[in-house]
């Protein structure tokens, strides 16, 4: 693979990456979440819990955390052959057997 088309996909994958972890941490839909996750953040007693519940309200933070499942997703795809799209162009008609010759 080249440099060029490395880069490409570098990018690609970076852009959903970004507006997962932008709409998580700043939109009005994840607000009610958000709030509780801030609230739990500055009163919790634990310390796992306080840096737990900073992982919602950081987009820095949580934009690593959106890029490990992104990883596990497009790995699983690679490994498995769970891609969304197909490696080869489909062709009409190519596979399939008619249920009946002779109508």
């Amino acid at each position: 693979m080249s440099i060029t088309l490395n880069l490409f996909w570098l990018f690609a994958l970076a852009i959903p990456i970004a507006c997962v972890a932008w709409t998580v941490t700043h939109e009005e839909i994840f607000r009610e979440p958000r709030e509780y996750c801030k609230r739990e953040c500055q009163e919790a007693r634990s310390v796992l819990k306080r840096k737990f519940f900073y992982l919602f309200t950081c987009e820095f933070c949580f934009s690593y955390y959106v890029t490990i499942l992104f990883l596990i997703i497009t790995l699983q795809a690679a490994l498995f052959g769970l891609a969304w799209l197909p490696a080869r162009p489909v062709r009409p008609g190519v596979g399939r057997q008619p249920i009946h010759e002779h109508l």
